[in-house]
């Protein structure tokens, strides 16, 4: 810790009888390095930025409420927020398109959240100064110091719930603060950098000549000047073919490094790769298909969605369960998620298969798969299938079970049992005879798991 932040703790300490804890932001210098130098030119880097951000801030947000031990999606007012419009200016995209960039580049990302007179949030502001971490070990309470305003922060306390901090998954200091990814890549992404602007000024220079000119001969600056002339004067296309003839004992020589032995696509890809590495992005993502098949793209792809975005989307929802905490008394039991389905599909063939497994072991229904699918709802097919004979259940109960199916013949065998009974009286004789008729029944119903006492039912058929 410096002297000035020591001198600042002391202080607090003096003013508030409290003990606090600092932990310092990204130093200016660090970050002048990287948002002037380094990520947002590197074009290897903001490329894999970007193909994380963008399909995280593409994924629809849901906030869900736990009843009973089931989960049901609510009309909450932070879902607003979330889904449509963080504040006036920015809409949910671009939201959080600037936080995933600026906690990746920065290592953390702070956003202000804005409160009613009823106490719900209302925007998402983000927040450009820098951000510290005030912990009263005392109270065992955090507060946020804002020292710089900007445009939508005014300087001052904050309280947890009042400002969010996102940080990377990277941390030097027991995770109070996040580590900059831009920083952590800062040799490749300085190389990058040079890699492009050595190219450019390679071509813009003309240093890329085809061949040279010997002699062992002296000339002066004239005779130089009139090769180069007659040179220029056979240049282009009308002039090709014509033969060229030089005196003073002139030799052509090829030039030995020619623009392949310059190319620096090797290096590039190198960065490329390095950057994808340190973000979690699969090289196709960012159209880098060196080594790419189309088995190994589309399980790259699935990989991104479980590894890379699922936890990008937990730390966020973590982050944010503070705001849904503060309104727990209105809200109870409430939860924040991303919406990963469209990601987690898969292949067609494949998805459609995980889908007839989930809907005859009863864990999906028809309907829920259908609006998975972004299909029209059908009537009907909003309760469960029974594994074992794929009918609908109700409460555990079947609605149309195999008993009922087999109406028809039951009532037959009971006719005829009645009428035994009727003509020859109760007896040990007409009692054999209706356990005879009855048996089938009975083992249907014991391989439908329908229970069905065969003892009874021969009772009440003599005693009607």
């Amino acid at each position: 810790m410096g002297i000035i932040a020591k001198a600042v703790r002391n202080m607090v300490e003096r003013v508030t009888g409290g003990q606090f804890t600092f932990i310092a932001p990204l130093s200016l210098n660090d970050r002048r390095v990287i948002s002037t130098t380094g990520a947002y030119y590197s074009i290897a880097f903001l490329s894999c930025l970007l193909a994380k951000s963008r399909p995280l801030a593409s994924l629809p947000v849901h906030i869900y409420q736990k009843k009973d031990g089931k989960r049901e999606a609510i009309s909450h007012p932070l879902e607003r927020i979330l889904s449509h419009r963080w504040n006036p200016f920015m809409t949910a995209s671009d939201g959080w398109n600037w936080l995933i960039q600026r906690r990746d580049i920065f290592g953390q990302a702070a956003v202000r959240v804005v409160y009613n007179a009823i106490g719900e949030p209302v925007a998402f502001y983000p927040i450009e100064s820098p951000v510290e971490l005030l912990f009263d070990s005392e109270t065992q309470t955090a507060y946020y110091e804002v020292q710089v305003g900007d445009t939508f922060t005014p300087a001052g306390r904050y309280q947890s719930h009042e400002v969010l901090v996102f940080k990377t998954c990277v941390s030097l200091d027991c995770g109070k603060t996040g580590k900059s990814l831009a920083k952590l890549a800062a040799e490749n992404v300085g190389l990058s950098i040079d890699l492009e602007k050595f190219y450019s000024r390679l071509l813009n220079n003309g240093n890329h000549f085809p061949g040279y000119l010997e002699t062992e001969a002296d000339m002066t600056n004239e005779e130089k000047q009139e090769v180069a002339n007659s040179l220029k004067s056979t240049s282009g296309i009308q002039s090709a073919g014509t033969v060229r003839i030089f005196d003073k004992g002139l030799k052509y020589k090829q030039n030995p490094m020619t623009m392949g032995d310059m190319n620096l696509s090797e290096q590039e890809t190198w960065v490329l790769q390095q950057c994808c590495r340190v973000l979690g992005v699969p090289p196709s993502s960012v159209y880098e298909n060196s080594r790419s098949t189309y088995s190994n793209v589309a399980t790259m792809e699935l990989q991104f969605a479980r590894t890379t975005l699922t936890n990008e989307a937990t730390a966020i929802e973590q982050v944010l369960q503070t705001v849904l905490d503060v309104m727990r008394h209105r809200f109870p039991d409430c939860y924040v998620k991303f919406d990963m389905n469209g990601y987690m599909r898969g292949a067609y063939k494949d998805r459609m298969e995980g889908y007839r497994i989930g809907v005859y072991a009863g864990f999906f229904t028809r309907a829920e798969v259908r609006e998975w699918e972004e299909l029209p709802p059908i009537d009907g097919l909003d309760e469960p299938l029974q594994p074992t004979a794929y009918y609908p259940i109700r409460d555990g109960i079947p609605i149309q079970n195999s008993i009922d199916s087999l109406a028809p013949i039951r009532a037959d065998m009971e006719a005829r049992v009645r009428e035994r009974f009727k003509q020859n009286g109760v007896n040990a004789k007409s009692r054999d005879f209706a356990a005879t008729v009855l048996l089938p029944l009975a083992n249907a119903c014991a391989l439908a798991g329908i229970e069905y006492d065969i003892e009874a039912e021969i009772e009440r058929l003599a005693n009607e």
